[in-house]
């Protein structure tokens, strides 16, 4: 879960800064100059001439993290720093995104024609030079900066789950009736995994996510990528007692000692490293340990290692082939 939301090794010391958030927010830069400040300006107020000019709608309002907002009733140039891939599901390609968002995975073969708006925030002339006709932002900073480039809403990242928010964005992008397409058919989908499940993973049995950094480990709940949307909602797996007790639609993940992960840990485990400054080598450490050898998860040859790069991301598109991968992974124990 938790506001994406990125090169791992090159975005390190953002990512840690950011505990874990799916790559920031936006930043004022250096300012709008004066000239492209009033071209902006006039493009902003013809646009809302426009919407009292016919009987047909250009406009909508979009309540948001900032307020009300004006925004056009079919946006065709959106820039974004973040939800991408909700745009995405909707039938929108963003003309530029935050940098980070380009090194999704699962949207890596969508991604021509994008361009960079900058990193590790937006940059204001970048994104002025982009002409966007919306602006679709998950943090207040540069808030100010951006909406006089263009209509600009704000939607903090990880406050819902990943379906929630595409229907929220699909009522600000006037593609409501995709959301909820888009989401039925991905429940179907989901339906039809458990059923394939049935019987492999027993009554009573619990799946933890469980994420091995340099300094500390990381047990994710069900909104903050790693798949656990996908593991706890859709599939609606089982975690253990004190992932329910404190991370599961409270937080976004849990950090915890080596000595409390029995508590926290499966019968089942999915489990990823973040390798950079030395996490995977404190891995190695790990599984080496007599707590870790311990758990009966491992006892029972039931740890699943997955990509970090692959489990990252929590945007719908992402979600989606999350699942077919775990899936896939809980099948060979068939």
């Amino acid at each position: 879960m938790f506001n994406r939301k990125r090169g791992l090794s090159g975005c390190a010391a953002l990512i840690m800064a950011a505990m874990l958030v799916a790559c920031g927010g936006n930043r004022t830069g250096d300012g709008i100059s004066p000239e492209k400040q009033s071209a902006a300006s006039a493009k902003q107020a013809e646009s809302e001439q426009q919407a009292t000019a016919g009987s047909v709608p250009t406009v909508r309002t979009v309540k948001h993290k900032m307020g009300e907002t004006n925004v056009p009733a079919s946006p065709q140039r959106v820039v974004a720093d973040q939800y991408m891939g909700h745009l995405m599901a909707l039938g929108i390609k963003p003309v530029g995104v935050r940098t980070a968002l380009l090194e999704s995975y699962h949207l890596k073969d969508r991604l021509a024609g994008i361009a960079d708006a900058g990193a590790p925030f937006m940059n204001v002339e970048k994104v002025l030079d982009l002409k966007p006709d919306l602006i679709v932002s998950q943090n207040e900073k540069g808030y100010e900066d951006m909406s006089k480039i263009a209509p600009t809403i704000v939607f903090p990242y990880g406050q819902t789950n990943a379906m929630e928010q595409l229907r929220i964005l699909g009522d600000a992008v006037g593609k409501r009736t995709e959301a909820d397409r888009w989401i039925a058919a991905y429940e179907e989908k989901a339906k039809q995994y458990r059923q394939q499940l049935n019987g492999i993973i027993k009554p009573g049995e619990t799946v933890s996510i469980v994420e091995v950094w340099a300094k500390t480990i990381y047990v994710y709940g069900n909104n903050w990528g790693r798949g656990g949307y996908s593991l706890y909602n859709s599939l609606q797996l089982k975690p253990p007692l004190r992932v329910i007790n404190e991370v599961i639609d409270k937080e976004k993940y849990a950090e915890i000692s080596m000595e409390l992960l029995p508590e926290y840990a499966g019968d089942y485990i999915f489990l990823t490293v973040y390798g950079a400054n030395g996490g995977s080598e404190r891995a190695e450490e790990i599984k080496k340990s007599a707590i870790w050898r311990n758990l009966p998860a491992v006892k029972n040859n039931r740890v699943i290692p997955l990509d970090i790069a692959v489990m990252f991301d929590g945007d719908p598109i992402s979600i989606e082939k999350q699942m077919d991968l775990q899936v896939k992974s809980l099948l060979s124990f068939k």
